[in-house]
């Protein structure tokens, strides 16, 4: 969510402050992966389905 309001370069910001953070809390650290595997995931299906 917060990727989508601040948008691409923002969502790097926000990606990087979270590594430091799920150093720190535990519970994140698999929502945090999830979060940040999607954020990868999707911009490259899109990649590769536009070249398609």
């Amino acid at each position: 969510m917060r990727g989508d309001r601040s948008g691409g370069m923002g969502g790097d910001r926000v990606s990087s402050s979270e590594w430091e953070i799920r150093g720190d809390r535990i519970p994140i650290n698999e929502f945090g992966l999830l979060l940040s595997l999607s954020t990868i995931v999707f911009p490259l299906l899109h990649a590769l389905l536009s070249l398609i």
